[in-house]
């Protein structure tokens, strides 16, 4: 499981992949 955090301008996006896939967002 990787945990991908993706901080925009003004907006925080956490996204948590499983094999490569976008399982929560």
């Amino acid at each position: 499981m990787i945990l991908a955090l993706d901080v925009g301008n003004t907006e925080t996006v956490v996204g948590v992949y499983d094999d490569d896939q976008l399982v929560a967002h």
